[in-house]
C-alpha cells in the first residue's frame, strides 16, 4: 500500500494499513491490538474532527492491525 490507495475493508479481515475512512456501512472495529480493549468500536466517516482530538477518538479512523468486525 502506498499514500493514496484505497482499502477495501470487509468482516474477518486485519486492517493492513493505518487509513482514513471516506465511506462505510455500519462498520466496527475490534482495536484489541491498539488498545487492549475486547469490544468492538463503531467507526464513521465523518470528514471533520477538531485537530486535538485524541487518536482514540478518531472515529473516522482504521489502524493498522485492528479487525473489522
Amino acid at each position: 500500500l502506498v499514500p493514496g490507495d484505497i482499502m477495501l475493508l470487509e468482516a474477518g479481515v486485519q486492517v493492513a494499513a493505518d487509513g482514513r475512512l471516506i465511506e462505510e456501512s455500519n462498520l466496527q472495529v475490534r482495536e484489541s491490538a491498539l488498545t487492549g480493549e475486547a469490544h468492538a468500536v463503531s467507526k464513521e466517516a465523518k470528514l471533520e474532527l477538531d485537530e486535538d482530538t485524541a487518536l482514540g477518538d478518531r472515529i473516522n479512523v482504521v489502524y493498522q492491525g485492528t479487525e473489522v468486525v
